[in-house]
């Protein structure tokens, strides 16, 4: 019986006794994930009412808010479950997806560290490629947004956008080849299918004859049987082959889009 093993996108099947090669490709699977898809919404942890802004700056450059003023609304962070103190970070949290948190204002933001600048930043974790707005704590322990840092997130010339596009090419030809090696998957089960099905009228006919003789026919028919559950399960593996297309498609144009919508360099 054939076995299909999925991993990363590469599929292995083992030997058979069937073999290819219908010249159609069957339409796709019922239940096949769009092309275009829509992100999951996320889950929120508990956040406090926000606040009318109240905006100063410490000595250190720092923009004291209590309702991150210079923070953007599409910035505000949905955490996924409750939030938790990282015992590893202090001032920070992190939630039920491990993602990491900080308070300011109001409100909770998710952060990442953008060690070329050496500043943490808020991000828009549905969208990466927004530009991330540079933030540290304060002498009093509180978090809020600074000017102080070389490049800001999102420029075309700076070392985060730069490895941002680096790591989306390289997503971006890791699903081109297990998709090729997919599509070499689909064509060999659809290979094996054509072959069960000739086999099956071989032994059809053949137990025709036997029976048209009077003969009893038992081993042909339990050959019958086998041959038709094996093709059963090559036809079972084929959809999860073609189920994973469609994955990997989906992330391939979402890959796409992200590059498309990183800022240009200037020459």
């Amino acid at each position: 019986m054939p076995l299909l093993h999925l991993e990363t996108g590469q599929v292995h099947i083992e030997p058979s006794i069937l073999h290819p090669s219908e010249t159609q490709i069957p339409p796709p699977e019922a239940g096949a994930p769009n092309l275009v898809r829509q992100a999951p919404p996320a889950q929120h942890g508990t956040v406090a009412a926000r606040r009318p802004p109240v905006a100063a700056h410490d000595a250190s450059g720092a923009i004291q808010t209590t309702a991150a003023a210079a923070l953007p609304d599409a910035y505000i962070g949905k955490p996924t479950g409750d939030l938790h103190s990282d015992p590893q970070h202090a001032g920070m949290l992190i939630d039920a997806s491990g993602q990491p948190y900080v308070p300011i204002g109001a409100d909770y933001y998710a952060i990442r560290n953008d060690a070329a600048n050496g500043t943490s930043r808020v991000v828009q974790l549905q969208d990466p490629t927004k530009p991330g707005i540079p933030i540290r704590q304060t002498s009093a322990g509180n978090w809020a947004p600074h000017r102080d840092t070389g490049l800001p997130g999102g420029s075309p010339d700076g070392p985060g956008s730069a490895a941002m596009r680096q790591d989306l090419q390289n997503r971006r030809d890791s699903l081109k080849q297990a998709l090729g090696s997919l599509s070499a998957s689909e064509q060999s089960m659809l290979a094996m299918i054509d072959r069960g099905y000739e086999k099956l009228r071989t032994y059809e006919d053949a137990l025709r004859h036997l029976q048209a003789a009077g003969a009893d026919g038992r081993e042909e028919s339990a050959l019958i049987a086998q041959l038709r559950t094996e093709v059963e399960r090559v036809h079972s593996s084929l959809r999860d082959v073609r189920n994973m297309q469609y994955t990997r498609l989906g992330e391939l144009a979402d890959v796409e889009r992200q590059l498309c919508q990183l800022p240009v360099g200037h020459s």
